[in-house]
């Protein structure tokens, strides 16, 4: 039996250290990351998870949060994230299905006497309103021109701007194959992930 917990309320540490745990488990994942910053830092998924050609993104809510920020974090989520899923407090559950769009999926965490269970209530679907401009704005520049240099598109290149890579970026390369080199990347920034893989252990 595990030990009993006194406080009924749900907080970001205890969802965020299970759903992690889950996530690891999951056959297909590749690996996690945490406070991933999309728009330019205007925005910061709390967990992404990686696998081959798609990036998962959790947005805990836990009863001691609030959704305050959340009309903000769907739109710019919306842009960026193969699909989305809340992870939300049985506090908030029925607030935030009124907030967020149908596609995303929606699992309930909840406290009992003895555990945290996360509960899958609605599965996520296939976000098909990606912006390929902010996929591009998660890989810094030097990643930005190794991407282009797979795809032998390098040459003159090293001086031009960050936009400008873009637009040679969507030139030659589709969303989907942008997408894909995006998750291989992430996932080889080997010091923030161990660093990040950390919590779940």
């Amino acid at each position: 039996m595990g030990a009993v917990l006194t406080n009924t309320k749900t907080s970001d540490k205890l969802v965020r250290k299970k759903l992690i745990k889950t996530l690891l488990e999951q056959h297909d994942t590749l690996g996690v990351m945490q406070e991933l910053e999309v728009a330019r830092g205007r925005a910061r998924a709390d967990v992404v998870r990686l696998s081959r050609g798609a990036i998962h993104a959790y947005e805990i809510k836990s009863d001691l949060d609030t959704l305050r920020r959340l009309p903000r974090q769907i739109r710019h989520y919306n842009e960026v994230f193969s699909t989305v899923t809340l992870v939300v407090g049985i506090n908030h559950v029925v607030e935030a299905l009124y907030l967020i769009p149908d596609w995303w999926g929606v699992i309930v965490a909840e406290l009992d006497s003895t555990e945290l269970r996360l509960s899958l209530i609605r599965e996520a679907r296939r976000n098909n309103h990606t912006d390929y401009e902010a996929i591009s704005s998660l890989l810094r520049k030097h990643e930005l021109m190794e991407v282009l240099s797979a795809h032998n598109t390098i040459v003159g290149c090293y001086s031009m701007s960050r936009q400008r890579l873009v637009q040679e970026a969507r030139q030659e390369i589709s969303k989907e194959s942008m997408v894909e080199q995006l998750s291989c990347t992430l996932l080889a920034r080997d010091e923030r992930l161990a660093s990040n893989l950390q919590v779940a252990l």
